[in-house]
């Protein structure tokens, strides 16, 4: 998918499941499931950091009660409203998702939705960042899927397609080889997060 904007909702196409696979992520209800586009993954072209929501207010609104009473910090998770209704964004099952797996917006009454609180915009990122980093540490998250295994598969994945620019279908001539090819700075290696 194209034109991809931070803050809003998507949906996953079920390929990303069948081809990615880990026993943390979120069944994705036949592509009805929403996400929201937190992160962008850094020094990587279409590829974002997406977030599943659910609208089991009340099972995670419990589960933060509890991590509050044993002093454990609640960045796992964040209550807002998404369409004028109560979701959780479930912070601790963000996956990395390259753009050609974004299916389309998510739509209520064919209107994309979005996070328009900007209180609710800087926490989940404030807590998607805090996710980010403790994985970079290898440090675990409850019930989080491996991040660093599905960037290293999607990296592979991305690698293997070789695109076809537009000058290579119009040209006629053979491409000079006089100049050595630059290798990209990533070459070989995962995305960092």
């Amino acid at each position: 998918m194209k034109n991809i904007q931070e803050h809003h909702m998507y949906v996953i196409d079920d390929k990303y499941f069948d081809r990615f696979k880990d026993p943390e992520m979120m069944w994705n209800k036949e592509e009805k499931r929403p996400y929201y586009y937190a992160l962008k993954v850094k020094n990587q072209e279409d590829l974002y950091f997406l977030v599943p929501a659910t609208s089991q207010v009340e099972k995670y609104q419990r589960i933060m009660k509890s991590r509050t009473a044993n002093d454990k910090r609640n960045d796992l998770f964040h209550i807002l409203k998404i369409g004028g209704r109560d979701n959780v964004l479930l912070l601790n099952k963000m996956i990395p998702v390259p753009a050609k797996y974004i299916k389309r917006a998510y739509t209520m009454n064919n209107i994309p939705l979005k996070v328009v609180r900007n209180q609710d915009i800087e926490e989940v990122n404030r807590k998607a960042k805090r996710i980010v980093n403790l994985t970079k540490s290898d440090q675990k998250i409850p019930y989080q899927p491996d991040i660093k295994k599905l960037l290293s598969e999607i990296s592979k994945d991305l690698q293997q397609e070789k695109p076809i620019s537009k000058e290579n279908l119009e040209s006629k001539k053979e491409p000079t080889t006089d100049r050595p090819k630059k290798e990209s700075p990533n070459h070989g290696q995962s995305p960092k997060i």
